[in-house]
């Protein structure tokens, strides 16, 4: 893959195999072009060159069924409230979740005391809580996490982990972490 901003050129000859089940670290400095590569990744942006094969599918709709990316900056339209954006991914995705298995969800992210409250509002660790949540509501078979410890206490930095190697064995999901920070991967 390449991709240019212009004239310059952000990512050069970029290749390499996801499988189920594996889990991939990408660590590069800020700017090295890692979320590029991601938001590639995630049909959210383009390529100036090159392709991807996906083993989940062919069409937009269908590869991003099969992706949840956790994005590194949190922008929510105006007044949407936390479960407001939980179910608009579940409808979307056309997944089935009972009440109290969406309930365990916001526990586990611990923003069940949140779920009424606008997304802008809460404050960046929330945020960050709400974004993993958001990737993972929708069973994808690739999450994609960028820059994922962000803005995370020590306390749900660990819970979340957990919960993400969990989910990655349970489902036989890959794993793409973005990351500038060593310790992290």
């Amino acid at each position: 893959l390449t991709k240019n901003y212009g004239k310059v050129e952000v990512l050069t000859g970029i290749s390499f195999q996801v499988l189920p089940g594996e889990h991939i670290a990408i660590v590069g400095a800020n700017g090295a072009g890692k979320t590029t590569l991601s938001e590639i990744i995630a049909k959210v942006k383009e390529p100036s060159g090159g392709t991807i094969k996906y083993a989940f599918g062919k069409t937009k709709t269908e590869i991003s069924e099969n992706i949840g990316i956790q994005f590194q900056d949190s922008k929510y339209p105006d007044f949407y409230r936390v479960n407001d954006l939980v179910n608009f991914i579940i409808n979307v995705s056309n997944i089935v979740l009972t009440k109290e298995e969406i309930d365990e969800l916001y526990k586990t992210f611990d923003l069940y005391d949140l779920r009424n409250e606008v997304a802008n509002g809460l404050s960046g660790g929330q945020q960050q809580r709400l974004n993993i949540l958001l990737a993972i509501v929708n069973n994808p078979k690739l999450l994609i996490l960028d820059e994922v410890g962000t803005g995370l206490d020590v306390e749900s930095r660990t819970k979340i982990k957990s919960y993400i190697k969990s989910y990655a064995k349970t489902h036989k999901a890959a794993i793409l972490l973005i990351s500038h920070n060593s310790d992290e991967v």
